[in-house]
């Protein structure tokens, strides 16, 4: 997630997802977080 997300936004992902997500805090442009986002999904 963008590190501007509001708290509320992150604590609602947290209760939804439980035990089976990680919420990873990345930097603002889209570019970035999409670049973390495949890197990850290939390994």
């Amino acid at each position: 997630m963008p590190l501007l997300t509001p708290k509320q936004k992150i604590e609602q992902v947290r209760m939804f997802g439980g035990d089976t997500i990680e919420i990873v805090m990345i930097g603002d442009p889209l570019n970035e977080r999409v670049g973390v986002f495949w890197l990850d999904f290939k390994s």
